[in-house]
């Protein structure tokens, strides 16, 4: 069985690109059935145990032996490789979760880059593991993916009653992002799982799927935490990091740099990319990251458009210093709906006036009569505001990724930009209450300046 797995990871490694993606499902699923979980490795890769790696045997001794001077132990279940072309979620949660005193065991397949065989520290209390052991260490925090597919049946066959998990739910489960029809049956599978008692904290990162969760489980398990950006690490002194000579000699040709960091994924959208860069032959477009489900097929490559591939994550703020405009060009969503939970303070009348019912009454979509009265803007809140003074002005999800000087700068001129009297609706999240201390407070969330004449 072993050489038979062998020969064929063999073949699967020496495929071309191409046709390595179409493979991918069934190599994926004829690995776990000859090799389990821990298999899959690049055979031009060495997968021996390195030099620093430790076997199981020597973790218990050496590591989990003294686990109980660690605040505890977080195991986060199979993802993505430590060592993936892209640095996310997962491995900042790791690195996070070791800086608030947590032993933590960061369980990886060794697909391409990880190669441990065993356990490996790669940052201060995180290691690394092709070893299956959410289930050996009484009283761990073990997390999942909703996004993950390779951990096969973590909520069923763990014992709830010694350790407690995580179900962390960070995206629709959808075609785009979750691949096959096959990867999103299991993902749906497992969802169910977690959101019938499988888990005993869901952690959404979008109000959207928040509601659901809280739909499904109850306010009491589910914790509402948002993606972030390590804003520091674009910030440290970059002396001795440099961009590629390819970057370089592009950078010279052209007067700005439009850059994008990330997959190019389907969820992008590729029709005004490519309509921008047929029109602005004077601007550089950079696109930094790996092809994702051939998403880059459908970016059209001129003399103004460069794809580096995927960069090393200590190396991408030299790049970022280089960009004069920051892309996200993702592909525009479904019209806005509405959960009927965040509809249900809204008076019937009022309902009836300016939405309509969508989903068979499960949601609610604003009519033209509302919808015509939005007007959208590009503004950068590090500036003053140029148009009229607002009655009301909302604040949600956005000062979280500024550092604390870019956040007093942003309030003053939200604070100029909003009529004496007027209200602010700002979540605790965005981390301003020091800012907000001559506002009259009403609720957690809802401010007034003041001045000006007292309406409700």
């Amino acid at each position: 069985m072993k050489s038979l797995y062998g020969y064929l990871r063999t073949v699967y490694w020496s495929m071309p690109k191409g046709i390595k993606d179409v493979v991918r499902d069934p190599a994926r699923n004829i690995a776990l059935r000859l090799g389990g979980v821990r298999v899959m490795a690049d055979p031009q890769r060495d997968v021996s145990p390195g030099p620093t790696d430790l076997s199981l045997d020597q973790f218990r001794k050496n590591v989990l032996a003294h686990a109980q001077h660690f605040r505890g132990v977080f195991v986060q279940n199979v993802m993505i490789g430590w060592a993936a072309d892209l640095f996310q979620r997962p491995q900042h949660l790791a690195i996070a979760m070791a800086k608030r005193g947590y032993l933590v065991i960061y369980q990886t397949v060794r697909w391409t880059k990880d190669a441990v065989s065993g356990f490996r520290q790669v940052y201060p209390g995180v290691w690394v593991t092709d070893h299956d052991v959410a289930a050996e260490i009484p009283g761990a925090v073990v997390t999942t993916c909703s996004t993950d597919f390779l951990d096969r049946d973590l909520l069923g066959h763990l014992d709830r009653k010694s350790c407690r998990v995580v179900y962390e739910y960070i995206d629709h489960i959808d075609p785009k992002i979750s691949g096959s029809s096959s990867q999103v049956a299991v993902l749906l599978r497992r969802k169910e799982k977690a959101f019938s008692g499988g888990a005993d904290v869901i952690v959404a990162t979008a109000s959207a799927l928040y509601d659901e969760a809280v739909g499904a489980v109850g306010r009491e398990h589910v914790i509402f935490a948002p993606n972030g950006v390590n804003a520091a690490h674009y910030r440290r002194p970059s002396a001795n990091e440099s961009v590629s000579c390819e970057f370089e000699d592009f950078r010279r040709k052209h007067r700005a740099i439009v850059g994008y960091f990330g997959a190019l994924a389907p969820w992008l959208w590729y029709d005004e990319i490519n309509r921008l860069t047929a029109e602005r032959p004077d601007l550089g477009f950079v696109f930094i990251g790996p092809d994702y489900h051939g998403g880059r097929d459908h970016l059209q490559i001129r003399p103004n458009v460069l794809c580096t591939g995927p960069v090393d994550y200590q190396l991408l703020p030299a790049y970022g210093r280089q960009f004069d405009v920051c892309l996200i060009p993702f592909e525009p969503g479904e019209i806005a709906a509405i959960t009927e939970r965040a509809m249900r303070l809204v008076p019937p009348s009022l309902r009836l006036q300016f939405f309509e019912e969508v989903q068979g009454g499960q949601l609610w979509q604003p009519r033209p009569l509302l919808t015509e009265l939005v007007r959208f803007q590009q503004h950068n809140l590090l500036h003053p505001a140029r148009s009229r003074r607002f009655d009301i002005v909302f604040l949600k999800n956005v000062l979280i990724y500024f550092d604390s000087r870019s956040k007093r700068v942003a309030m003053e001129h939200i604070r100029a930009a909003i009529a004496p009297g007027g209200w602010l609706v700002c979540g605790a999240a965005e981390g301003v209450s020091d800012l907000l201390s001559d506002y009259e407070r009403f609720r957690p969330w809802l401010f007034r300046k003041p001045g000006g004449p007292r309406h409700g």
